[in-house]
């Protein structure tokens, strides 16, 4: 499985939406916090809202929002969505020595997807807390 820019982008949009769920984030709002330009970020969420993983919705009080808890999406519904799942190698004749690094590779992807398909979105929202409350001392 390939993660390219693209589904990096997917990945910390989502976050975003995780983070600040319930409540609806407009495109330009997201765009803005990840650097990235909002109609590119409106191509990614076209093809997400497709597959039901964000709603969208139309108005001024509007923007987007999940479509599902944070700890019922997986990193590998996110990345399957906007990726495909095109495996690293391709099946097809080859030699020996391809054979060989075709089954490694194979290995090699479904390590992958397995690791994408056990963590959530809410694993990641933890691991974001957890990095933005870092260093803070409370002293009552």
């Amino acid at each position: 499985m390939k993660i390219t820019a693209k589904g990096q982008s997917a990945l910390k949009a989502m976050l975003v939406l995780a983070v600040h769920d319930p409540e609806r984030l407009s495109v330009k709002m997201i765009a803005e916090k990840q650097n990235l330009s909002p109609r590119y970020l409106e191509q990614i969420f076209s093809t997400l809202k497709n597959s039901h993983l964000i709603h969208g919705i139309k108005g001024p009080s509007g923007g987007y929002c999940l479509g599902k808890k944070p700890d019922q999406i997986s990193l590998y519904d996110i990345v399957k969505c906007v990726e495909g799942s095109h495996p690293f190698s391709q099946e097809g004749d080859q030699d020996v020595i391809g054979q060989v690094i075709a089954n490694r590779l194979g290995v090699l992807d479904q390590s992958i997807r397995t690791y994408l398909q056990d963590l959530s979105l809410e694993d990641l929202c933890k691991d974001y807390e957890s990095k933005t409350h870092e260093g803070y001392m409370y002293f009552i």
